[in-house]
């Protein structure tokens, strides 16, 4: 039980940010291609799912609670890793401040 109660920050951050990165995504491909960026954003969404359950799927066969450890703490690390890759994205400040200022 208590392992289910750690899991819902998890699900209230993707509930959360989901959303608006997809938007942020879609509104930087050019009106010509945003079919194109749709149907490959869901592909990698749907792939990366089947990848990542088989992954922590094959780790939760082993051991319950070490697995889910090690299935939070990698995620955290790829959380980690792929924010901070966002920070060094160009422009993505400046495209904030131009939506803000007007």
């Amino acid at each position: 039980m208590a392992q289910a109660v750690l899991l819902v920050p998890l699900a209230l951050g993707a509930g959360f940010s989901l959303p608006p990165l997809i938007a942020s995504m879609m509104e930087a491909v050019p009106p010509d291609r945003a079919g194109t960026a749709a149907g490959l954003l869901n592909a990698v969404r749907q792939t990366a799912g089947a990848l990542a359950i088989a992954v922590f799927g094959s780790l939760a066969a082993t051991s319950t609670e070490s697995a889910l450890r090690t299935s939070l703490l990698i995620s955290a690390s790829f959380l980690t890793l792929t924010t901070l890759a966002s920070l060094r994205l160009p422009g993505s400040r400046g495209r904030a401040e131009d939506r803000a200022g007007g």
